[in-house]
């Protein structure tokens, strides 16, 4: 560097070398994310986006996460020598189950000159997480549709995205179809601390009698997406029969000889829903002092009503009482005793 000037003296010349450096700000560019799944709180978060800085220097990059209204350092790491485009990557990162809904993230970075440069802000989604849904008990066991006993049916819920984790107080329903088909509302229990879900299955007469499906899982739950995903099992449902005699009327008398008709009808627990009931199997005892007889000629005239003509000839004089034993697959029997029902003269 020199100076002249008409009429002075020229200056002393003067080389100054690297006074000054021309610097730019680091770039960053595509910032990007993924989960390890479809996008749970449990799963694992990864978080990208590219960087150079035309001065090749250090360059401090940070992910920074919105997840309540106010912006937190998620994390951060040094590009060294970063004069090409280079990808830095954030993993390893879960969330918890209160951070669900749309959240946003971006990347800041820092050179050795203290130039900085932002992204732009980043939506993303935090969903709830899924889980699986293992049959633990229940499976083939049997409940009367009649009285207080219950079946217990077992499930236990694991969290698939976040290690297979077992949760308690997860709200779950396990579900029993009614008609061999069509599945209830479900029955609703949480998790105990070991992430099983319980249910005491106590049918009414909603329930028709039979092997009944039943299946369990996540429902309704804050934190977990629903899944009845248990493989589907079985539970037997037991109607109870019981026992209607029409004729013969109590008291009635009868000449030794005559021809006795007998006329029951067969119905259920659930005769509202049921009706009568079809293709019982049937016995008629009866009994007079110890002398035996039987009739076994039951016929069923209509839906559930049924008759046997008894022959009193040669049979002893006095009280005869009547014993009518039914049952049926799936229905608990009936024995019905009649005492001293008719009298033979």
């Amino acid at each position: 560097m020199n100076a002249t000037k008409q009429y002075y003296i020229n200056s002393v010349t003067e080389n100054n070398q690297n006074k000054f450096y021309l610097s730019s700000k680091p770039d960053l560019l595509s910032p990007d994310y993924s989960s390890s799944g479809d996008g749970g709180w449990g799963e694992t978060w990864t978080f990208r986006v590219n960087v150079k800085d035309l001065d090749s220097g250090n360059v401090n990059v940070s992910l920074w996460i919105n997840l309540t209204g106010s912006w937190q350092l998620l994390n951060s790491t040094t590009c060294s020598n970063c004069g090409s485009l280079t990808q830095k990557t954030f993993t390893g990162h879960k969330f918890v189950c209160g951070n669900i809904g749309s959240k946003s993230f971006k990347f800041n970075a820092t050179d050795q000159f203290n130039y900085t440069n932002e992204t732009s802000f980043q939506s993303f989604t935090i969903d709830k997480d899924d889980t699986i849904s293992d049959y633990t008990s229940g499976h083939l066991s049997s409940v009367n549709r009649e009285g207080s006993s219950k079946s217990l049916l077992v499930v236990r819920i694991r969290d698939v995205d976040n290690s297979n984790n077992y949760t308690e107080g997860v709200q779950g329903r396990i579900f029993v179809t009614k008609d061999y088909s069509a599945y209830d509302s479900g029955t609703s229990n949480t998790t105990n601390s070991s992430g099983y879900l319980n249910i005491y299955f106590d049918p009414d007469c909603n329930y028709n009698v039979g092997s009944q499906n039943w299946k369990g899982g996540v429902y309704d739950d804050t934190c977990y997406k629903n899944s009845n995903n248990t493989p589907v099992r079985n539970v037997s449902i037991n109607g109870q029969l019981y026992v209607g005699l029409y004729e013969p009327q109590q008291y009635s008398e009868f000449n030794v000889s005559n021809l006795v008709n007998h006329t029951w009808n067969v119905s259920s627990d659930c005769y509202a829903e049921e009706g009568n009931i079809t293709s019982v199997s049937n016995t008629l005892a009866l009994n007079n002092s110890g002398t035996t007889s039987s009739c076994t000629s039951i016929n069923e005239p209509s839906t559930g009503n049924y008759n046997c003509t008894w022959n009193s000839t040669s049979q002893p004089q006095g009280n005869w009482s009547i014993n009518i034993t039914t049952s049926k697959t799936n229905y608990n029997s009936n024995t019905s005793l009649y005492q001293d029902w008719f009298y033979l003269v």
